[in-house]
């Protein structure tokens, strides 16, 4: 973005459209879904600059995208590993907002702040305000419109991958904070002069203490910034605790921790709940992963490598104790749900459950020989 802006100041030169198109095409090489950020670009050229710089962009975006074609094509042939991404609600974009500020509130504001300051200044403000606004704007709607409208028939839609969008957020909200708080401006036309007068005595300093804006903006400024901090400090400490995000893994830690020992087997109902087990390793470490056949460092995979149907049942024989760890999860592919439902044929021919414990979004079961 840094980059675009600084091309679009100078548009004639070819060497900040050159650096743009490089970034741009890392960033695709990083996150794919990352190149929505180009609408957001595209929009803002379209609100703030003439047409000569938008066909720029334009150009400079269609000879990326040529570019990463085969890594786009690649990329796509793995959609399989979000096949258990469902289609969004409405409510699912609408809680982008709301977690970011941590608050139901906050959203609302900001919407009446942006129309409020559209019509103090009868449009976009003036200068770099306007454009802070326009980019703000549409650096934090347009991608996560397009992503949460493709996905209703392309399931993608997942907040985390949107994350990138809040530091247009804060521009807008910034940006709405300075205009509402400075006054309305006016779009002036400077018409040259051949001859330039004095300024009158005092209009160097009154223009030098307008431009750093009154210290009644200031206060304002301040103040939002503040309320904002207060009203979502309650939200930012329970997303950070240990059971934030509706789920304690460290509860499920420390429940082994206390009860299991060495030369126990584990099964893990989806595989992908392994990755507890890297997050505390010292509360997994005396226990056996009875169905991960290849690491994942082993085998260049996120989750490993599943032992098969007919190698599970020699894994699983002669335990004293095993530990099925599962959740509450309804949206599973369909090979998941083959690897589960042989991991719990495979535990239930010589095992019967004897325990259970549960915490915030996960069920420990304990399964002992059947007498």
């Amino acid at each position: 973005t840094a980059l675009l802006l600084a091309a679009a100041r100078t548009p004639g030169r070819r060497g900040p459209w050159l650096g743009y198109g490089l970034v741009v095409m890392l960033l695709g090489l990083v996150n794919v879904l990352g190149l929505l950020l180009l609408a957001a670009h595209g929009v803002f050229l379209l609100l703030t600059h003439p047409g000569r710089t938008v066909r720029q962009a334009l150009m400079v975006d269609a000879v990326v995208t040529v570019a990463l074609s085969p890594w786009l094509i690649a990329t796509f042939a793995q959609r399989g590993q979000i096949a258990w991404i469902e289609r969004p609600h409405l409510y699912d974009l609408t809680a982008l907002y709301i977690h970011a500020f941590g608050s139901k509130l906050v959203p609302p504001l900001v919407v009446l702040g942006g129309l409020a300051t559209l019509l103090m200044h009868r449009g976009l403000p003036a200068g770099g305000l306007g454009q802070a606004f326009a980019l703000g704007a549409a650096w934090a709607t347009t991608p996560p419109v397009v992503l949460w409208t493709v996905s209703q028939v392309f399931p993608m839609w997942d907040a985390h991958y949107m994350v990138y969008t809040v530091p247009g957020l804060a521009l807008l909200v910034a940006a709405e904070v300075v205009a509402l708080s400075s006054g309305p401006t006016r779009h002036r036309r400077r018409v040259p002069s051949p001859r330039r007068a004095d300024p009158p005595p005092g209009a160097r300093a009154r223009a030098r203490a307008a431009r750093r804006g009154s210290p009644v903006g200031a206060l304002v400024g301040l103040a939002v910034v503040l309320l904002i901090a207060v009203i979502g400090l309650p939200d930012q400490r329970a997303h950070r605790a240990s059971d934030g995000h509706d789920e304690d893994l460290r509860a499920v830690a420390d429940y082994l921790r206390e009860n299991a020992g060495p030369g126990d087997g584990v099964l893990f109902v989806p595989f992908d709940l392994r990755d507890m087990s890297a997050a505390y390793p010292e509360a997994f470490a005396v226990l056996d992963d009875l169905s991960l056949a290849e690491s994942p460092i082993a085998s260049d995979t996120l989750h490993g490598v599943e032992a098969t149907a007919s190698e599970l049942p020699d894994r699983i024989a002669g335990r004293e104790r095993i530990w099925l760890i599962t959740g509450d999860f309804v949206a599973l592919s369909a090979v998941a749900e083959d690897q589960d439902d042989v991991k719990l044929a495979a535990l239930g021919a010589g095992y019967r459950q004897v325990g259970q414990a549960d915490v915030p979004a996960f069920r420990i079961l304990r399964y002992e020989p059947v007498p």
